[in-house]
């Protein structure tokens, strides 16, 4: 049997996945392995799809709006880039992971977009920790409460659940 050379790759990096997850305590199981389709040809990504990879992610609604229809249903699509505003909508039709929340509007917005689509997405909230001026000036975007009103109680957005390891001490 002849294994592609994506395949081999993706055994080679699940392989150094579990030996990292290994050394930091952590189970291999746990790691999301979220291959980035950017300006990959659709072949190549059905490629890594075929050798087990789940979770593809795109940076632009567009590049993952024209893949989609020719991969696999069973895909776990990620946003990993900046979303605008005004492609909320396409996005909540989309993706089942947005990595880029930046603002409350955008949480809004799309987790309106989900809901009005009967989706649920998991969500990475940005949240700008710089001291000093950039703190004030952000402050109405990161200390606001981020969690939308519920008018559709399964549809929406959720925080994305993103285990934390606890910084040893001594």
């Amino acid at each position: 049997m002849v294994i592609s050379p994506v395949a081999r790759n993706l055994v080679a990096l699940r392989r150094r996945i579990a030996e990292a997850a290994g050394r930091a305590g952590r189970d291999p199981g746990s790691v999301t392995l979220v291959g980035i389709g950017k300006t990959m040809p659709v072949e190549t990504i059905r490629a890594a799809v075929e050798a087990g990879l789940t979770d593809l992610g795109e940076n632009r609604v567009q590049e993952a709006r024209d893949k989609a229809p020719h991969l696999p249903g069973s895909v776990r699509w990620h946003l990993v880039g900046h979303l605008q505003t005004n492609k909320a909508i396409h996005a909540a039709r989309l993706f089942q992971v947005i990595h880029s929340i930046d603002s409350a509007e955008l949480l809004r917005r799309v987790d309106q977009a989900a809901g009005r689509e009967g989706r649920s997405i998991d969500a990475l909230i940005q949240v700008d920790l710089a001291d000093g001026r950039r703190v004030a000036a952000r402050r109405s975007a990161t200390s606001c409460d981020l969690s939308p009103p519920r008018t559709h109680p399964v549809a929406g957005v959720r925080p994305a659940p993103i285990p934390l390891r606890q910084p040893e001490v001594g």
